[in-house]
């Protein structure tokens, strides 16, 4: 496959607009792409989920992300 170097000034305003809109879409999904994807839950993982959902729902007391990572001795 050859490349070929078109300068800018080359393209039409509609070629260049493709080209930026191309450029956006692809790098918008890049960032906003689902890391987990294809990748599946241990079994019974999901129900832990619903169950921590619930209690908070119930009442319970959820904890801050600065608390979790006190608690384990990390920093945020």
């Amino acid at each position: 496959m050859s490349t070929q170097t078109i300068q800018v000034a080359d393209l039409s305003v509609l070629e260049l607009k493709t080209i930026i809109k191309e450029t956006v879409s692809q790098t918008l999904q890049d960032l906003f792409r689902d890391p987990d994807e294809g990748l599946f839950l241990r079994d019974g993982f999901q129900e832990e989920l619903q169950a921590s959902v619930n209690y908070v729902q119930t009442g319970g007391t959820m904890l801050s992300a600065e608390k979790v990572a006190a608690d384990l001795g990390l920093r945020l």
